[in-house]
């Protein structure tokens, strides 16, 4: 039986859930959309659930069930290219937050586009 492949990707400034390039879910925030994404991956079983980056390039892959002799699950983490690229911050010194720019900066853009829709710009 066939590995089901299934996406987490970018759209718009959301994010998506795929599989064979036929959108399953939309949502606003990529955390969301993974956790959708691990469900219907974990429930069509051997599946691989393809996190991307909101550049598109592959930032992990999940591999479930028995395919090809894969067990489950395998994880494979693609380390950001190049290394200086900001599509996220992780500020490390104690008691400092960590700010999710891949978070914010697509709620920052949904909220300039409704201020110029409103002002009429």
């Amino acid at each position: 039986m066939a590995r089901k492949v299934y996406r987490v990707v970018p759209k718009s400034g959301d994010w998506d859930v795929t599989h064979k390039g036929q959108v399953l879910s939309h949502h606003l925030l990529k955390s969301n959309a993974v956790e959708a994404g691990t469900k219907v991956a974990k429930a069509h079983l051997p599946s691989q659930l393809v996190i991307h980056r909101e550049n598109g390039t592959i930032e992990k892959e999940y591999t479930y069930g028995a395919a090809q002799g894969l067990t489950s699950p395998t994880t494979r983490t693609t380390p950001l290219a190049p290394a200086w690229s900001l599509s996220f911050c992780k500020l490390t010194a104690p008691r400092k937050a960590r700010l999710d720019l891949e978070v914010l900066d697509p709620l920052i853009s949904k909220i300039q586009q409704v201020l110029n829709a409103w002002i009429g710009a």
